[in-house]
């Protein structure tokens, strides 16, 4: 999603429609200034407070970025907010400037090389997986 308006209204029906954990995702590009925004100019703390207070579980970003890029991403969303659980979904890869193609082989084992290497200084993705395991805290059920 690019837009507030779209993604709080999608959050907060589908809390009020199912019990599943909600999680929303924005696309967000760089500038020049290391800085990031939404084709429609939301930054990612502005998608932080809105996504939460509209009720999302977790937020994150989506699309468009390598992980490399998706770095700087969850930076500003840390700063907007150091608790919320963070989900990013980055491409696979982007085109080589020489062959103007994508290597499978190259880039998978570029994507693994920097997701175990940069997933290794990243404490938050550890809390993400144990809070969201289907299981509510004061219950213990299943509630998915």
């Amino acid at each position: 999603m690019s837009a507030i308006d779209e993604a709080s209204l999608a959050v907060i029906a589908a809390r009020e429609n199912t019990k599943c954990t909600v999680i929303i995702t924005m696309t967000f590009s760089g500038d020049l200034k290391d800085e990031y925004h939404t084709m429609m100019g939301v930054s990612p703390a502005e998608m932080v407070i809105s996504m939460k207070e509209a009720g999302a579980h977790i937020v994150g970003s989506n699309c468009g970025n390598g992980i490399e890029e998706m770095i700087g991403i969850v930076r500003a969303i840390r700063a907007a907010d150091d608790t919320i659980p963070i989900m990013i979904q980055p491409n696979a890869g982007t085109r080589s400037l020489l062959t103007g193609k994508l290597s499978s082989v190259n880039l998978l084992n570029l994507w693994l090389h920097l997701f175990l290497n940069l997933s290794s200084r990243c404490k938050y993705y550890r809390r993400m997986l144990r809070n969201n395991s289907g299981t509510h805290k004061k219950d213990g059920k299943n509630n998915n």
